[in-house]
C-alpha cells in the first residue's frame, strides 16, 4: 500500500471492492497503530496518530486502529443510504448534527441482545470488537461475512469435543495442533476419560502450568505429550463467530428446549 493510503479517505474507499480488501487495510491500520502506540502515548503527534474514518455507516476505525461498531438501530438501511461510503470524523459529526443524533447513541460497543439470552455472563460474549477474518462462516447459518453484513458479528465461547477413536496419533499434541488450525486460538484444553468412578474431566496443562502447581497438588491432569487412552475425549474451549441475529435465534431455541424439558410431565 503506497504511503499512508491506509490513513486517507480515498485510500480506504479504494479498498471497498470486497470484504477481504477492507479487512486488509484495517489490519494495516491496526499494525501501524500497535507499533506506534507507545510513542503516541509519550508524545502525541499528528505524524504518528491515525485519522478516524466511518465506513459504510456500519463501523468506525479510530485513531488507534481499533474498530468500533456503529449502532445498527440508529444507522439503519434508510439512514445509511444518506451517508458517504467513507466519512472523515468532521464529515460524520456534521452528518450526525444534521440528523439530530445524540452522540451517546452512535456506537454499539457490544452486540445488542433483544430480550437477552437468559444466560447472563456465562454466554461468553467477547466485548472487544474485531472483524471475522475473510472466509469465516457463521456457526449458525454457515454464511461468510461480506460488506453487507459488516459489523453484524460477535464472538462467543464454545465448547467442542473430539472423541479419540481409531486415532493414528499416540499423544494429544498433534490433535491439539490440528484443532488450533481448524478452530483458531483455543483458551482451555481437557480430556474426558473413563475411570472406575465414571467419567473424569482432567485439564491438559502446558509445561509452564505444570511448574506452577509443582507444590504437591494431587489433582489429576494430562500434558500435550500424554498418551491417549481408549475412549478418551478431547475437550476444548474456542471462540466462534456468529451474526447477532443468528446468535439470538440460537439462544431462543436453546431456551425453548430447556423450558420444554422443565414442563415435560414425568413418567
Amino acid at each position: 500500500m503506497d504511503g499512508k493510503d491506509f490513513d486517507s479517505k480515498e485510500g480506504i474507499a479504494a479498498r471497498l471492492g470486497s470484504y477481504a480488501e477492507l479487512c486488509g487495510v484495517l489490519e494495516v491500520r491496526r499494525r501501524y497503530a500497535t507499533e506506534n502506540v507507545k510513542a503516541v502515548a509519550v508524545e502525541p503527534t499528528d505524524r504518528l496518530a491515525l485519522h478516524a474514518f466511518y465506513i459504510l455507516g456500519r463501523i468506525c476505525t479510530d485513531q488507534y486502529g481499533q474498530i468500533v461498531r456503529l449502532n445498527p438501530e440508529v444507522f439503519d438501511d434508510e439512514r445509511r443510504v444518506r451517508m458517504a461510503d467513507v466519512m472523515t470524523e468532521p464529515e460524520f459529526l456534521d452528518f450526525a448534527d444534521a440528523e439530530d443524533l445524540e452522540l451517546g447513541s452512535v456506537f454499539s460497543l457490544t452486540p445488542r441482545l433483544r430480550g437477552g439470552c437468559g444466560c447472563g455472563d456465562s454466554c461468553g460474549v467477547d466485548a472487544a470488537v474485531s472483524l471475522p477474518p475473510p472466509g469465516t462462516t457463521c456457526l449458525q447459518c454457515e454464511q461468510e461475512w461480506s460488506l453487507d453484513t459488516l459489523g453484524d458479528h460477535m464472538r462467543v465461547s464454545s465448547v467442542a469435543c473430539d472423541l479419540l477413536i481409531d486415532q493414528d496419533e499416540k499423544t494429544f499434541r498433534p490433535l491439539m495442533e490440528q484443532a488450533e488450525r481448524e478452530h483458531g486460538a483455543i483458551s482451555q484444553w481437557g480430556v474426558e476419560r473413563s475411570s472406575a468412578s465414571g467419567l473424569d474431566l482432567m485439564p491438559i496443562l502446558t509445561e509452564e502450568e505444570v511448574e506452577e502447581i509443582a507444590d504437591g497438588s494431587s489433582e489429576p491432569y494430562e500434558t500435550p505429550d500424554g498418551i491417549i487412552q481408549d475412549g478418551d475425549m478431547l475437550v476444548f474451549i474456542c471462540k466462534v463467530w456468529l451474526h447477532v441475529g443468528c446468535y439470538e435465534r440460537a439462544c431462543a431455541e436453546q431456551l425453548a428446549e430447556i423450558e420444554a424439558c422443565e414442563t415435560e410431565p414425568e413418567g
